[in-house]
């Protein structure tokens, strides 16, 4: 659709200047084919500077636009020409409409100026408060049955798609099972243990309940006589038998077993283990579920990071970083495209004046995007960037053809 829009242009220029031009074929063809190939070349360059971005859609976009538009214009130039009859005088326009209107209405000039002139100025008033949105989700549309319906899953089970995931993995389970106490140790730290969903506090390395049984039995050692004194006097106070709670702490005496995958699954967790633990061969994951909010993704980002066999997979941050690289292709494009345009201006108009006049719609076609954009409290996203490029190189065709 977009191709359609540029490439006819072409076409329509070569065909008016055939039909109502003065002078043989030759010389109106030759007079159209200097403004329709620099047209096209500038629209090329622009494209081209697609080719830089680090996104292969991007890249891939470039290609197709310009094989359409370098097809349009030989289409124009060399075959379009061989179908298009000399006009008769009966085609020009009518006498009382070949006066220009600025002519007809002197004070019109001014008031278009002027005209310009304010829109241009809150343009740029607004065109800072523009930013860059790398979020994927604004580039999907989501029906409102959809979104409800989502919403209604998330009051109940809560937001599954709001949650950030921290991978922990090793080689072996039991140093997958340390990493992943590590990280729920710092979710600790941040007072957020209680909105993330772990395996850590449940099945925990052999070393941590190793540790935990042995800060158990020196603590037992020395609390059970008097714990034991206590219970049997709240027992008898009533009516429990003296030798009711023996084996209650006859177990507690015990070595208990260590908890292992086996156990949990033994206990009806099989399900929670499958979607929290992942084994692939000789590699262990370990999956936590964390809210995936901007702040709270900042401060734990640099953190993560430093853990060894942790990684951190939010969309949050991955937006974050597609914003950073949007922005960086964006002033990269606006810059070589700007001075591709600029240096086939020159070749074309060789002076400075006209070259001006010519890059003055697309300066404010951009501008006026921007400023809008701004206003409305639009974002710019992967296809405004490629609307930029679009506004360049039909900009400066208008440029181009507007000048005597």
């Amino acid at each position: 659709a977009v191709l359609l829009g540029i490439t006819i242009d072409f076409g329509l220029h070569v065909y008016f200047a055939l039909l109502h031009g003065k002078g043989s074929r030759a010389e109106l063809l030759q007079a159209v084919s200097r403004p329709v190939l620099f047209g096209g070349l500038t629209t090329l360059s622009a494209f081209a500077m697609l080719l830089l971005s680090e996104l292969p859609g991007q890249r891939q976009l470039a290609i197709f636009a310009m094989a359409g538009i370098v097809a349009a214009i030989l289409l124009a130039l060399f075959v379009l020409p061989h179908f298009i009859g000399k006009g008769s005088p009966s085609n020009a326009l009518p006498r009382r409409y070949s006066r220009h209107i600025y002519d007809a209405i002197p004070n019109l000039r001014w008031v278009v100026l002027l005209f310009w002139l304010v829109v241009v100025i809150l343009s740029a008033s607004q065109a800072p408060r523009l930013k860059i949105n790398g979020e994927l989700r604004q580039l999907s549309y989501l029906p409102t049955e959809l979104r409800q319906a989502e919403q209604l899953l998330a009051e109940v089970w809560g937001n599954m798609r709001g949650r950030a995931l921290v991978f922990t993995g090793a080689t072996d389970l039991q140093t997958a099972l340390q990493r992943n106490e590590q990280v729920w140790q710092l979710l600790g730290q941040h007072q957020i243990q209680a909105d993330a969903v772990s395996l850590a506090p449940l099945l925990a390395s052999k070393q941590t309940q190793q540790q935990r049984l042995q800060e158990w039995q020196s603590f037992w050692q020395q609390q059970r006589g008097t714990t034991q004194e206590s219970v049997n006097l709240a027992g008898a106070k009533y009516g429990f038998a003296a030798d009711a709670f023996t084996p209650f702490f006859s177990r507690l005496s015990q070595s208990p077993e260590q908890i292992e995958i086996e156990r949990l699954e033994h206990w009806g967790l099989g399900g929670l283990l499958e979607n929290l633990l992942l084994n692939e061969g000789q590699n262990y994951q370990l999956l936590t579920l964390i809210p995936d909010q901007p702040e709270l993704i900042s401060r734990l980002e640099a953190e993560l990071t430093r853990m060894p066999g942790v990684t951190l997979v939010s969309q949050t941050r991955f937006g974050r970083q597609l914003s950073q690289e949007i922005a960086s292709d964006f002033n990269r494009f606006i810059f070589f495209a700007g001075l591709a345009v600029l240096v086939l201006l020159l070749l074309l108009f060789r002076r400075l004046s006209d070259v001006l006049l010519a890059l003055l719609p697309v300066l404010t076609g951009l501008l006026v995007m921007f400023g809008g954009m701004g206003w409305l409290g639009l974002e710019m996203n992967l296809f405004n960037v490629v609307a930029s490029i679009l506004i360049i190189g039909l900009g400066v065709d208008y440029g181009i053809f507007g000048l005597p």
